[in-house]
């Protein structure tokens, strides 16, 4: 999953599009400028010295414009900006939304994880300590059946592969959740 990723990506996406509203947005604004030149002409002439002459020249010019109409096009083109970033709003909302519902999923099914193998191991150790005399021993001694020591195998083995799928289970839902919040390591060594 990119989920931590796909944010990123929006984001980046939102702030390209605020970029490009205040793009529209200035070309409405009025437009001012301010010019000084100065241009110093040394004439020497058509091959005499009376027709001689230099001149300086300055020059200050302000220029101020203001778009009385409106130009439709750049209309068009801030209102469709304006949509676009509402949009990436809603969908940076759902992404994050999404993210957050199975972050909060994943980490109760981490916690019940955790209760289940504790249970299975604390069922395990006393099946192991509870025993005195297993079914087996009982065989042994003439006291029991053979049917009744594959049974009892048969229930200690199943409540090992319960353990064992449990664990996997806990240790899937674990990477799921690394992933979620985007920290496992691309280039694991």
């Amino acid at each position: 999953q990119q989920s931590i990723r796909d944010i990123k990506r929006i984001e980046i996406e939102q702030l390209k599009n605020s970029r490009s509203v205040r793009t529209y947005q200035n070309s409405q604004l009025a437009d001012f400028d301010f010019t000084i030149s100065a241009t110093k002409d040394d004439n020497k002439g058509n091959y005499s010295t009376y027709s001689k002459s230099s001149e300086v020249e300055y020059e200050a010019k302000i220029e101020f414009s203001y778009p009385l109409t409106g130009n439709v096009s750049n209309d068009v083109y801030l209102r469709k900006y304006r949509l676009k970033g509402r949009q990436l709003e809603l969908k940076y909302k759902d992404k994050f939304d999404a993210i957050l519902s199975d972050a909060q999923k994943l980490t109760t099914e981490l916690k019940q994880g955790l209760k289940q193998l504790a249970l299975y191991k604390q069922q395990i150790d006393e099946n192991r300590a509870g025993k005195t005399e297993t079914e087996f021993d009982a065989f042994l001694a003439g006291n029991s059946n053979i049917r009744f020591v594959i049974i009892e195998n048969d229930d200690n083995q199943s409540l090992l592969l319960d353990q064992v799928e449990a664990s996997i289970n806990y240790h899937k839902n674990r990477i799921k959740y690394d992933s979620l919040m985007d920290r496992l390591l691309l280039n694991a060594e």
